[in-house]
């Protein structure tokens, strides 16, 4: 018997295989309209932005803003298909714009059956509240790295009375989640529920 189980950690069992699911890759600043409409997240945009606006189409003119949308949302799916749901609505320079105000900007109107599907803070938030105690601890100081980092710098960085050398290598390295770059969007929520665990609302 074969099982397909999705999972936000490993179950452990025998004969289990892991694939981690990755960010859709997006392009680079400075690419080519033709080979940048050809990155996953541009495509997904691209499709679910004409599914929301019959009137939209990628094009030369608009690859290099759908392109830097991708980026500013870090190739998450969910959040592509959020913003795509916008473009009728706000058009895709003032999508940009608002984008740092992506967690109140990227919802759905109406309320989905799951409603973590509907937000961009509610899967967030959904996924949070999965984690232990310390698991949210780590999450939440991880938040101060703006870029790739080392097992060992996340390891030193979350270790303290609570949390010793090996428990903090295994905490962080335990997760996909936990990756060697901190994506934008997870960077901003980890600081903002960092800053909410010291009292702050």
């Amino acid at each position: 018997m074969r099982a397909l189980v999705t999972s936000q950690v490993p179950l452990g069992v025998p004969g289990e295989t892991v694939y981690r699911l990755a960010p859709l890759p997006v392009p680079e600043r400075g690419m080519a309209q033709t080979e940048a409409a050809r990155f996953a997240a541009v495509e997904l945009f691209a499709e679910r932005a004409a599914a929301a606006d019959r009137r939209f189409e990628l094009s030369a003119i608009n690859t290099s803003t759908v392109a830097e949308i991708c980026r500013r949302l870090d190739g998450n799916p969910l959040a592509l298909e959020l913003a795509a749901a916008r473009v009728p609505a706000l058009g895709l320079d003032a999508l940009l714009e608002r984008l740092e105000d992506r967690f109140r900007l990227l919802r759905l109107p109406a309320r989905p059956s799951n409603p973590h599907h509907g937000a961009l803070q509610a899967a967030f938030d959904w996924s949070y509240g999965l984690l232990t105690a310390s698991e949210q601890k780590v999450f939440n100081r991880l938040g101060t790295f703006a870029g790739s980092f080392s097992l060992n710098s996340a390891a030193r960085c979350v270790a303290d009375e609570t949390i010793d050398a090996v428990e903090a290598i295994d905490l962080v390295g335990d997760r996909p989640a936990r990756r060697s770059t901190a994506l934008r969007l997870v960077r901003n929520r980890a600081l903002l529920r960092g800053w909410q665990a010291r009292g702050h609302r």
